[in-house]
């Protein structure tokens, strides 16, 4: 009798040139897990194919920006968003979709420390002491 061996966990990362939505999210319901754009980095198209492998769903800042507007999950109320700057916004809607700082430096190509100034300014301008009740106060203004 044939020994069947259990299936491979095979991990699909696809690499745009064309970065339209609908592209996109064909390449999701095509078990695409991850999604990054023909620019991508070396370094980060190997912590790409890392975070791949330990369950994680790597995306380009691009890709995100362009799911999230299509669910409209991370824009901000009209009084939230004359607080903060575009780059303010971008910082804060990685922290709602669970990056870590090092994460975000590396999807916006800045370092950790202008991530950090980021996060503190973003607190400053909405009233709180934490990053998590930033993101809990922008999701809330969003809907979600």
């Amino acid at each position: 009798m044939a020994k069947i061996s259990p299936p491979l966990n095979v991990q699909i990362i696809m690499i745009m040139t064309h970065e339209d939505s609908e592209s996109i999210f064909r390449d999701f319901k095509s078990s695409a897990n991850g999604n990054l754009t023909k620019s991508a980095a070396a370094e980060h198209l190997i912590n790409a194919m890392r975070d791949a492998c330990h369950g994680g769903a790597p995306m380009s800042s691009s890709v995100i920006g362009k799911i999230a507007r299509h669910f409209n999950w991370i824009t901000p109320s009209p009084a939230e968003s004359k607080k903060l700057s575009p780059r303010e916004r971008e910082v804060l809607s990685l922290l709602a979709l669970g990056f870590i700082y090092r994460e975000i430096g590396i999807k916006l190509g800045i370092s950790v420390e202008t991530v950090r100034t980021y996060v503190k300014n973003i607190c400053k301008k909405m009233k709180v002491r934490r990053p998590i009740e930033a993101v809990n106060k922008y999701s809330s203004s969003s809907g979600n």
